[in-house]
């Protein structure tokens, strides 16, 4: 899944045509007849490719046999932190030549440059002294647990002098341990103090001057070095840069470099350096072209795994949504193969969390950008990420503000303003790409796009859309585990075909608490046929209508939709798709009214229609008048039905229900339930109960509203015989009974 960060070995590997380059440093090595020393730079900006190019070099150097050099690879980081570089550069080397060459004149040169190694101050004092440490612990652990666990019965000099004995033999031990892994050094180091250095050095010329292989020292990654190190590196080669037949090839990022070397001994670090460095050659410049053709073989392999119909709705030469994206600052931040690498495997890694069951939970586009953000600029992308509403609200977004767009503008300047400047203007175009409803905002200080936009923002599943926002960043379907993910949704809609098939499913979400969202996501799907097609909004309203009573009451918050509206424009939007075919919504309405098990929300759908102001807000209805009216007497006689079947008392919103049945039955006929309820006084208690008002703890009667059905002074003469006389249900609901007749009595007082 991970593409490793490394260079590559062989030219076969080379995707940036560079083996020529490498081929020519070769030969030139190879070929370069003097007998002094040589100092080598290739120079490239961190993640340009010098290890690659070294790697490749040195490929080419062992081709020819009768002119292969010595090649020495040294690798200053394995040594930095632990002894000084001067000497493990040269006991590395000595070591190398051990291992690679067994003629006498190279084991003559090893030991010479061991010996060398000590006089410089290789300090192998540092390993014997963290052996001792090392040995120490264990030791001193040893009498702390003896003394501990040593029963108080035993003589104390019985304990101190086993403790004795005990530490002794370990520090005898560690004695021979230490001499025997020391005894090479202290024989190199006596031969060495025989001579001078000086007298050492002018052995190892002669013997590198005499030696028939021109020896080859390659020095990567300099500049991620410490200061000190550097520093510590170039003083090696430059007090050792007059060892004949030998060419040092440093691999650096020459700016950081000179700026670390800068002051030494009075120098700039540009001076000093060009004091060392004879020649240098520039990594070649990677042409643009080439390595987005590389961007593009990864993104191909990276996205294989994704069926072509759901490629090709993003990707496809129709959709100019990636050309877009592509050439809206994406293409330019791609200057190394490292970039591509560290982008596709932060891609690849994120895509199989939010592509599930053949299913992509976001808009592939989108993401595209969003982990390219991630990639180059990650402060930016965690502010995106800590400001949802910043980065997706929309012109007549609730509680936005009249100066909100001017807010925005400043807050987001001052953000962009933080990022480098060589990604800043390409990271910008990158987001208002992503983000549409930016561009004024950034341009003018001005909000354009409306909220009407969110859905079909939404239903592409882009990051600009606040429903969807949250996937990107959490990477988690939905944004949320609780949240509806896109599989989801999507078998959810494939089940619309039947009612058979859809009403369950809905049950099932409302059994995971996640029906409301579910009705939320719905329709993002309902404004054209491919999804949801008209032969299925039937069944999709019928399963509606059924559900409706066993959803819950209210709002969660001010601001959001109750489910029975959400119901609602879940129809309305079935039928605006085919406003002008009023005759097959009709029908289909009517049909589904008929078959519902449910009065309220049937009810509810008509009296929404039949509102003057649905018609003048949708500019025309999707209804004749005379479909309206008919869908009025179909209510009416259900609502009938379901009194003759003793439900209607049942009806948790049995009050709006009151008010349509008496607006739309000219045969007043309600008159007669309310009758039948004032006859029976467990109906009436539970009928007056549903006009109960709540203020915190505080419970009252909303008289203004219950004296449009039934006559109040009619109300508190039966009530008060109940309690009067003490009756059976007076007792059952003493409670409420004695609720409204206070509260009646209440009213009269203040009347």
């Amino acid at each position: 899944m991970f593409l490793q960060d490394r260079p590559i070995n062989k030219p076969d590997e080379d995707l940036l045509f560079r083996k020529g380059f490498a081929e020519h440093l070769a030969n030139s090595i190879r070929e370069w007849d003097g007998h002094d020393s040589l100092v080598v730079s290739l120079d490239g900006e961190w993640g340009s490719g010098k290890s690659s190019v070294i790697n490749m070099a040195v490929h080419f150097l062992k081709l020819r046999n009768d002119k292969t050099p010595f090649i020495f690879e040294y690798n200053p980081w394995a040594f930095s932190d632990t002894v000084s570089i001067t000497g493990s550069f040269f006991n590395e080397l000595a070591k190398e030549m051990q291992l690679k060459d067994t003629g006498k004149r190279e084991k003559e040169l090893s030991d010479k440059l061991k010996a060398y190694a000590v006089l410089l101050g290789a300090v192998p004092e540092k390993s014997i002294a963290r052996g001792v440490f090392d040995k120490l612990i264990p030791v001193l652990s040893l009498v702390g647990i003896s003394l501990g666990n040593i029963p108080f019965i035993v003589p104390s000099w019985i304990k101190n002098l086993s403790l004795f004995f005990g530490f002794l033999f370990i520090v005898i031990q560690f004695i021979k341990d230490t001499l025997l892994k020391g005894s090479s050094y202290f024989e190199i180091s006596s031969k060495s103090k025989e001579k001078p250095l000086n007298k050492l050095k002018e052995e190892i010329k002669d013997t590198l001057q005499k030696n028939n292989k021109k020896l080859v020292i390659i020095i990567d990654d300099i500049d991620r070095l410490s200061q000190s190190e550097i520093k510590s590196l170039m003083k090696v080669i430059r007090v050792n840069a007059d060892f004949p037949n030998t060419i040092y090839v440093l691999a650096m990022d020459r700016g950081i470099v000179e700026k670390h070397l800068n002051g030494e001994h009075g120098f700039s670090g540009k001076n000093y350096l060009e004091k060392i460095v004879q020649v240098n050659f520039n990594i070649p410049q990677v042409r643009q072209s080439r390595l987005h053709i590389t961007l593009f073989q990864e993104l191909d392999r990276v996205l294989e795994r994704i069926p072509n119909g759901e490629k090709d709705k993003y990707l496809g030469e129709e959709n100019v949504t990636w050309s877009n994206l592509y050439n809206s600052g994406f293409k330019e931040l791609f200057t190394t193969i490292r970039d591509i690498k560290r982008y596709i495997s932060s891609l690849e890694f994120n895509l199989s969390l939010l592509y599930k069951n053949d299913t992509l939970e976001v808009n592939l586009v989108d993401l595209l950008g969003v982990e390219a953000i991630r990639i180059f600029t990650p402060h930016f992308y965690d502010f995106i990420k800590a400001n949802k509403e910043l980065f997706t609200n929309t012109s007549n977004s609730r509680l936005i503000s009249s100066n909100e767009g001017t807010e925005r503008q400043k807050i987001l300047n001052a953000e962009l303003s933080k990022i480098d400047i060589h990604y800043r203007k390409n990271i910008q175009d990158i987001t208002v790409f992503l983000f549409p409803q930016l561009k004024n905002i950034l341009d003018r200080g001005s909000l354009s796009y409306g909220a009407e936009w969110q859905a079909e923002w939404a239903k592409e599943l882009k990051v600009c859309s606040s429903r969807h926002f949250e996937s990107f960043f959490a990477y988690i379907p939905g944004g949320d585990e609780d949240e509806v993910s896109i599989y989801e949704l999507k078998t959810i809609i494939h089940a619309s075909q039947t009612l058979e098939e859809f009403e369950p499913v809905l049950r099932s979400y409302m059994d995971k608490g996640k029906i409301l969202k579910v009705l939320r996501d719905i329709q993002n799907y309902t404004s054209g046929f491919d999804d949801i097609p008209a032969a299925n909004n039937a069944p999709v309203i019928e399963a509606l209508f059924n559900i409706s009573d066993e959803l819950p009451l209210g709002k969660t918050s001010v601001f959001d939709f109750s489910p029975d509206m959400n119901i609602v424009r879940i129809i309305h939007q079935l039928f605006m798709r085919q406003k002008e075919n009023k005759e097959f919504n009709f029908e289909t309405l009517k049909s589904t009214m008929i078959a519902s098990k449910t009065l309220y929300a049937p009810v509810h759908y008509v009296s929404i229609i039949s509102s003057p102001e649905s018609a003048r807000v949708n500019n025309e209805s999707i209804f004749e008048s005379s479909h309206i009216l008919e869908l009025q007497k179909f209510c009416v006689e259900k609502i009938l039905e379901f009194d003759e079947n003793n439900k209607l008392h049942n009806e948790v919103r049995l009050e709006y229900i009151l008010y349509r049945w008496k607006e739309w039955d000219n045969e007043q006929r309600w008159m007669n339930f309310i009758d039948k309820t004032e006859s029976n006084i467990s109906m009436l208690v539970q009928f007056i109960k549903h006009f109960y008002r709540t203020m915190g703890s505080f419970k009252h009667v909303d008289f203004n509203s219950l004296s449009n059905f039934i006559d109040i002074e009619s109300i508190f003469t039966k009530l008060y015989l109940e309690k009067e006389q003490n009756t059976l249900e007076y007792r059952e609901y003493v409670t409420d009974i004695e609720l409204i007749i206070r509260e009646i009595e209440k009213k009269r007082a203040q009347a």
